[in-house]
């Protein structure tokens, strides 16, 4: 039993935060910590162009002359967003993160952008569904052998 994207953005919200491609390094911070994610989406109008995620900040943060309030956020983001559709699944999520060593996917319904899922959300997805099917099988066990 795996459990598709829409549901689970249905329970955390399909909260989109996303800050300009012309944005500061320093504002999309702001927004990360304001919103309380590890991930932003980089738009141009209502277009997708790129990712900022904590490891990107952290690859900067290393650099000689850094400065994040200096630094326009469309030099350092990620350019090659890899998104899934509201129907994939917790496995193919996680299947994908592996694969391409990264921790958010945005989600995309269309040419909309519907949320963002997480490495945790999968995470505590996948031991919810788990959980269910203990539940499941421990009453068809009770139900069948009573006593």
């Amino acid at each position: 039993m795996e459990t598709q994207v829409k549901a689970i953005l249905e329970k955390k919200g399909n909260r989109v935060v996303a800050v300009d491609a012309k944005a500061s390094v320093y504002e999309a911070i702001g927004k990360m910590v304001e919103n309380k994610v590890g991930a932003v989406f980089v738009m141009e109008r209502d277009e997708v162009v790129g990712i900022f995620t904590e490891r990107d900040l952290l690859r900067l943060g290393g650099k000689p002359g850094f400065a994040p309030q200096d630094t326009p956020i469309d030099r350092v983001m990620t350019r090659e967003v890899v998104f899934v559709r509201p129907t994939h699944t917790t496995g193919d999520c996680l299947a994908l993160m592996t694969e391409r060593k990264c921790r958010h996917l945005p989600v995309m319904d269309g040419s909309k952008v519907a949320g963002m899922i997480s490495i945790g959300d999968c995470v505590k997805q996948v031991a919810e569904d788990a959980h269910v099917v203990v539940r499941v099988l421990t009453e068809f066990i009770a139900n069948k052998y009573p006593g």
